[in-house]
């Protein structure tokens, strides 16, 4: 997993007033919090967060917070991510600082590796119903994907959430809980005309004639 490193400055001074200007100059207002520790409020170039957000950061991503006044990093994770409804820009973002000897709760996506032989061979159809899960795990442990390979995948089978190859933490959710399928292929169904009244099948009706 990539390392992602975000420069954040503190802030002394609050209010929406003050959070509309440090937008419009082109830094995002955000907040640091964490066990037996005050909240730091902070802001983020909204470039460097451009950036950032290009090389993996999202949701639930341990990043590494330096900061402008030389106060030591911290490791911390991306909580909460405040969004413009309409131009989907950042307004604001909540860190969670993380303890390497503390197990936390992340959500992290759940993706699918290789052709199910169910469809390559048997014409089925591959349906994913899980798309992101939530671990418990150590800080160090996060995984950036869970990943399941369906390349011996039947049609009619399923592979369920304890079919997913990961033990460095456990899986927040009911193991029978299906991850993806592959349906039979569905057969059209043949219909035989019924023959006109007084003929048997196969009898060509009686035709007049001129």
């Amino acid at each position: 997993m990539e390392k992602i490193t975000l420069e954040l400055v503190p802030r002394t001074v609050f209010g929406k007033g003050e959070a509309g200007r440090l937008r419009r100059s082109g830094l995002i207002p955000c907040i640091v919090y964490g066990k037996e520790m005050d909240p730091i409020p902070g802001s983020i170039q909204d470039r460097q967060l451009r950036t950032a957000f290009r090389h993996g950061l999202r949701i639930g991503r341990l990043v590494e917070l330096s900061w402008s006044d030389g106060r030591p990093p911290l490791v911390a994770l991306l909580r909460e991510l405040q969004q413009d409804p309409v131009t989907s820009k950042p307004l604001h973002l909540d860190f969670q600082v993380a303890v390497s000897t503390q197990t936390i709760v992340v959500e992290v996506p759940v993706e699918v590796e290789g052709e199910a032989a169910g469809v390559r061979e048997e014409g089925g159809h591959l349906e994913q119903h899980l798309w992101k899960v939530k671990v418990r795990c150590l800080p160090h442990r996060i995984p950036e994907r869970l990943v399941v390979n369906v390349q011996e995948l039947r049609a009619g089978s399923a592979l369920h959430v304890s079919d997913i190859p990961w033990r460095e933490g456990a899986i927040l959710a009911d193991p029978t809980l299906p991850v993806v399928t592959v349906h039979k292929p569905k057969v059209a169904a043949v219909t035989q005309e019924t023959p006109p009244e007084g003929t048997s099948a196969g009898e060509q009706p009686a035709t007049a004639e001129s």
